[in-house]
């Protein structure tokens, strides 16, 4: 269909008009990004890896499972022995001497024809390799120092590396310790709530009502949210958002990002509601954003900070 010549007109005038709205977009995204990666770097100086280890940064070791895993467990005192090579910078961790590896793979993917389960790479491609769980196991087994060689060899993996909705009556082999997320790798856990991935409201609802330590109450509406209440602060639960409220007044909007894994939400509630954690939410040139969730020992915030809008513990 040809165009008219004066809707060529105005399109140019609206390019006009809105280029230094584009503009405008474009300068705040070129002075915010160094910003958020000096603001990472420092971050990362400021981590327990970094001086224990003086590894220099790069996003990859800051985003690694490994990098969140180690501070989290620093922070806490727990009694791990984490290990990092001399001979090839292979990491991992001891715990009641057994060696804990961390997956390099992209998922665990069950064979049903050959009730294997196999570790899955390139998630994103339309071509995927397998290595059966054993074969990924010796594999990792030979880059281990000799004095490590007797320990036990099992794969620490968080639940959404399996995207199996129903674990039940799927044998698992032993070298795998299945964990709702590493925050959490050794709190006693049901296995019944980690066996299924809950596919609506009904069942997340039910999830929670199983887990234990979480505080507050859980009530499934007529038009199937979730509403969770404690003190003067409540949530409104779908399986794509979390909206937050205060003393009945929405503070923010979908605390998760943008279609969250049905697994991610579960965790993003239980870390919320849970017993000794807090939530912490700043209020930054008229929005709220959340500073913080997790256990209240390791927030780096306090209730007199500036700009702290509420501090829920």
């Amino acid at each position: 269909m040809k165009h008219k010549w004066y809707e060529y007109i105005i399109i140019f005038l609206l390019c006009v008009l809105l280029s230094p709205f584009f503009l405008f977009i474009m300068i705040c995204w070129g002075i915010s990004v160094p910003i958020l990666a000096l603001s990472n770097r420092k971050e990362y100086k400021r981590s327990h890896y970094f001086k224990d280890f003086k590894v220099p940064y790069s996003k990859a070791i800051a985003n690694s499972e490994k990098y969140k895993f180690y501070n989290l467990y620093r922070e806490k005192s727990f009694p791990i022995q984490y290990v990092k090579q001399t001979s090839n910078n292979y990491e991992f961790f001891i715990y009641e001497d057994i060696v804990y590896i961390f997956p390099d793979f992209d998922y665990l993917k069950y064979f049903e024809e050959t009730k294997e389960w196999k570790c899955t790479y390139r998630k994103y491609s339309e071509e995927e390799s397998y290595v059966d769980v054993e074969t990924y196991i010796k594999s990792k087994s030979q880059l281990l120092d000799n004095e490590y060689l007797s320990f036990p060899i099992r794969i620490i993996l968080e639940r959404n590396y399996i995207p199996e909705i129903d674990l039940n009556n799927k044998e698992l082999p032993d070298s795998l310790h299945i964990v709702r997320n590493y925050k959490t790798a050794f709190e006693p856990i049901d296995w019944e709530i980690l066996a299924i991935i809950p596919q609506n409201e009904t069942e997340l609802y039910n999830m929670l009502q199983k887990t234990p330590n979480l505080r507050g109450s859980f009530e499934l509406t007529a038009s199937n949210m979730i509403k969770w209440e404690h003190n003067d602060l409540s949530l409104e639960i779908t399986m794509d958002l979390i909206n937050v409220n205060v003393k009945g007044q929405l503070i923010n909007k979908n605390l998760m990002h943008w279609h969250p894994d049905d697994w991610e939400i579960y965790n993003e509630i239980c870390d919320i509601t849970k017993e000794r954690n807090v939530l912490v939410i700043k209020k930054i040139m008229g929005t709220a954003r959340v500073l913080y969730i997790g256990e209240k020992q390791s927030c780096p915030y306090t209730k007199k900070e500036s700009s702290i809008l509420y501090f829920f513990e």
